[in-house]
């Protein structure tokens, strides 16, 4: 039988539940997942425009581990991570600004607002015309 850890799950019950929680950009309980990893988590939502080249030189590591370990942890690449993030903090602005869409993509690094349509539409399910006016803000 695998090891309790200090929540009551065993390593991999508590390492799925970690990723599926980084899978849906929630970082409450981390504690399943390499600090490192932890710790570039924290760095791309400071910054979401971070290179992973830079990353992996905070955290004293190779590019290419880098890039594996982040994958192995989280279930996904650092560019959809950093993906998650944008578009999370596009759909913050949505909802708490009156920002025009053209700028809320300025705002989180993307320069095409049709894509960011597109991206936004899949990942939310409605566009960000939609979430502004399910907030009341036109």
């Amino acid at each position: 039988m695998a090891p309790i850890n200090h929540l009551g799950l065993d390593d991999r019950t508590a390492n799925s539940a970690a990723q599926l929680k980084v899978k849906f950009h929630v970082l409450t309980d981390v504690t399943a997942i390499d600090s490192r990893i932890v710790g570039a988590l924290r760095l791309i939502q400071k910054s979401q425009s971070i290179q992973p080249s830079s990353i992996a030189a905070i955290l004293n590591l190779s590019v290419s581990r880098f890039r594996h370990l982040f994958k192995k942890e989280t279930g996904m690449s650092v560019r959809q991570y950093q993906k998650l993030v944008q578009l999370d903090r596009a759909r913050e602005l949505l909802q708490n600004s009156v920002l025009r869409v053209k700028e809320i993509t300025a705002i989180i690094g993307i320069s095409d607002v049709s894509h960011f349509t597109r991206d936004y539409k899949a990942r939310y399910r409605e566009t960000p015309s939609r979430t502004r006016a399910l907030f009341g803000r036109r």
